[in-house]
């Protein structure tokens, strides 16, 4: 059964990234833009993505970040995906090699739409709300009908902006997106997840794919392969996985073995890493 991929971004906690694998999501998003109140390290966005299964696919955020310094931390992170969620112009795009590129864009009026077409090199692109001063984040819903429009231009569309279980359903009637990313509408605080929320979106996505799996005759929710690998180590509390891929208690090595996220020390002696150690800030100039 196909269910709707999900990516959850602004993320900071293990904790989080762990229940959001358990409850089915495609991918998590981490923030590497310092002005951002869900930033976080390279460093410790690569001590949680070390302890997600595979096929919970990594994504980095930037905001007008150089294709290098992208790449860079992509490598060293390893991150499946970059986001593009600034003013970068399509030749920015086209420079970053070896992992995909999503560009984000944020549409409030008709000829918005054409700059799309300038992106051939992106993978996909996000629709999200267009706000004043900001790029992202802000809870606010994108224009529904500029995200449909956008689905003409051949590029997979991730829908994003102000989503919770609340308009989940009504937002994939209207606009039929690839993928959703949802941030805010999850959250207890910036770059906080809340149990309850995640659990109720979810829970909605996959009502909404057990009516489409009866519709077709197969079998209602199975599992998929992100959450079954997580599942299949045992039904565990999210306390317990935690505690599991921290390598604590039974099968998972001596207590205290795993670093913390936060920490982004060297592999050899350790020795810091400047590039690991702190949120990235805007580094190319106004478009």
């Amino acid at each position: 059964m196909a269910v709707i991929p999900v990516k959850v971004c602004g993320i900071t906690r293990l904790e989080d990234a762990l229940l959001c694998a358990r409850l089915g999501a495609r991918a998590v998003g981490f923030v590497f833009y310092g002005r951002s109140p869900r930033a976080i390290s390279p460093g410790a966005a690569r001590e949680i993505a070390r302890r997600l299964p595979p096929q919970v696919k990594k994504v980095g955020v930037f905001v007008n970040a150089k294709p290098e310094t992208m790449m860079e931390v992509a490598a060293r992170v390893g991150l499946d995906m970059v986001q593009l969620s600034g003013d970068e112009p399509p030749e920015v795009a086209a420079a970053v090699r070896g992992v995909r590129v999503v560009k984000a864009f944020r549409l409030a009026r008709m000829r918005d739409l054409e700059r799309i077409k300038d992106y051939t090199a992106v993978h996909a692109i996000l629709v999200d709300a267009a706000t004043q001063g900001h790029y992202g984040g802000t809870g606010i819903c994108a224009d529904w009908e500029l995200a449909r429009q956008a689905t003409r231009y051949g590029k997979p569309v991730i829908l994003a902006g102000g989503l919770n279980g609340g308009n989940v359903t009504l937002a994939i009637r209207t606009v039929r997106p690839s993928g959703l990313d949802v941030c805010t509408g999850v959250e207890a605080e910036p770059g906080i997840k809340d149990e309850r929320k995640l659990r109720a979106f979810f829970d909605v996505i996959w009502e909404s794919s057990d009516r489409i799996a009866k519709l077709v005759g197969l079998p209602a929710r199975p599992g998929g392969e992100v959450v079954a690998e997580v599942r299949a180590a045992s039904d565990l509390s999210p306390a317990e996985l935690l505690a599991r891929a921290r390598g604590e208690g039974k099968g998972g090595g001596a207590a205290g073995s795993a670093r913390p996220a936060g920490d982004a020390s060297g592999e050899q002696g350790g020795a810091r890493d400047p590039l690991l150690d702190a949120p990235l800030l805007d580094e190319l100039p106004p478009a």
